[in-house]
């Protein structure tokens, strides 16, 4: 099932990820993705501690695309350390 963003996308957008700045926003959006997508994202960021010893689950297409858009800052911040 695919659900549609409603017609004010950023807010709706930014209520699932939290605040996040207009260039991540517009990335994301620019992907077309649906909501679940972004659902997915963000539940496997909030889990990314735990990942499933059995590997079943894997982030992939949009979600993962997602992933790597909002988590950019924290993969800059760690190289440069």
């Amino acid at each position: 099932m695919t659900t549609n963003w409603s017609e004010d996308a950023v807010s709706q957008l930014r209520r699932l990820v939290g605040d996040i700045d207009d260039a991540k926003v517009s990335a994301i959006l620019a992907l077309n993705p649906t909501i679940e997508d972004v659902e997915e994202a963000v539940i496997w960021i909030e889990e990314s501690g735990e990942l499933r010893p059995d590997g079943e689950w894997k982030l992939s297409g949009k979600a993962s695309e997602i992933f790597d858009i909002l988590t950019s800052d924290l993969e800059d911040e760690s190289s440069a350390h």
